[in-house]
């Protein structure tokens, strides 16, 4: 038995809104940058809708923190903003995306418990017909946080690099490509998947390559 946690849905008080609430080993994830625990314990409550906003909030006791999160759509705005705290460091997070021209414009910032700062700019665009251009800007040198989402050990939010990434999509005979530059890193990547039946069956077929400066292809 690795967790165990107790999860009722139901309002706090007459007349109230319907909350989803979890006591016991809780998993959030709240925020990719400073939000995101997947084995603390405490409680957390889901579903708290005050007009457009909806939001959320956590008390991991067996850390000390109590976080909380709120997303909402606001003049064709996406909001969404992020609190954790132990009662003495604080860290905050927020991202804003909307559509302009057709562009579609997102940005994302963070600040740690040293007030270090992190944060990306990314745009999003079909070009012409079935080509869609991508682009982002990033800084997030000296930015950590023990609650940021990770995978294999390594932040996905971040990685303490600045610089900016380009990389454009399409659909060719069938085949989802897309290729991409990251200037600080130096690293190329290029990936093709396409999905097809063979012998009745649903096959999905993956490419990947990825190249750095000096490194082997893999």
């Amino acid at each position: 038995l690795k967790k165990a946690y107790l999860e009722t849905t139901g309002a706090f008080w007459h007349g109230g809104p319907e909350l989803v609430t979890t006591i016991g080993d809780i998993d959030v994830e709240f925020n990719d940058y400073i939000a995101t625990l997947s084995d603390g314990n405490g409680v957390k409550v889901e579903g708290i809708e005050v007009g457009p906003v909806n939001a959320r909030a956590f008390y991991a006791w067996d850390k000390g923190q109590v976080g909380a999160a709120a997303d909402a759509n606001y003049a064709g705005i996406d909001l969404g903003a992020a609190v954790v705290t132990d009662g003495e460091d604080f860290e905050a997070a927020g991202t804003a995306g909307t559509e302009i021209s057709g562009v579609r414009v997102t940005a994302e910032g963070a600040v740690d418990k040293n007030s270090n700062l992190a944060y990306k700019l990314t745009g999003e665009t079909e070009l012409m017909p079935n080509v869609t251009v991508k682009g982002s800007y990033r800084d997030s040198e000296n930015f950590a946080s023990e609650n940021a989402k990770k995978d294999d050990g390594e932040p996905v939010a971040y990685d303490n690099h600045k610089g900016f990434n380009v990389g454009v999509a399409t659909t060719q005979y069938g085949i989802d490509m897309e290729a991409s530059y990251d200037q600080p890193t130096e690293k190329v990547a290029f990936s093709a998947e396409k999905e097809m039946e063979l012998a009745g069956l649903n096959i999905k077929g993956e490419y990947d390559a990825t190249y750095k400066k000096d490194q082997a292809i893999e």
